[in-house]
């Protein structure tokens, strides 16, 4: 499985001129926010209930294994052997870090989370 690593487009009605309504474009959609957790900080906050405390996939690194803050996701899962895509088109399917399958070492139905 290949899991989805492009930001998704949001399509926007305005014009080629001037930028009125009109025609439509497209541009890269927000990324979503997370609280932050974990890492090497002062008082690193709690995730919420609910929530669990992640690396960040959209940044480079080793994460909190290099002291980096983490993000707070819902544990929404996306992928796997039938192919579910995040219903938040905002959002990413990445690796599922709290399991023991590895997409990239024969785990070809392992479920991702959207983030």
């Amino acid at each position: 499985m290949a899991f989805i690593k492009s930001i998704a487009l949001c399509a926007i009605a305005v014009s080629p001129v001037l930028g009125l309504p009109g025609s439509k474009s497209s541009a890269p959609c927000p990324q979503p926010t997370y609280q932050a957790c974990g890492g090497f900080v002062v008082d690193p906050k709690p995730c919420p209930k609910g929530h669990i405390c992640i690396d960040d996939p959209r940044k480079p690194g080793c994460g909190m294994a290099c002291d980096m803050p983490g993000i707070c996701v819902e544990p929404i899962p996306c992928m796997g052997f039938v192919g579910k895509p995040c219903e938040d088109e905002n959002k990413i399917c990445v690796d599922d870090p709290t399991d023991t399958c590895d997409p990239k070492n024969g785990g070809a139905d392992c479920l991702g989370l959207c983030v």
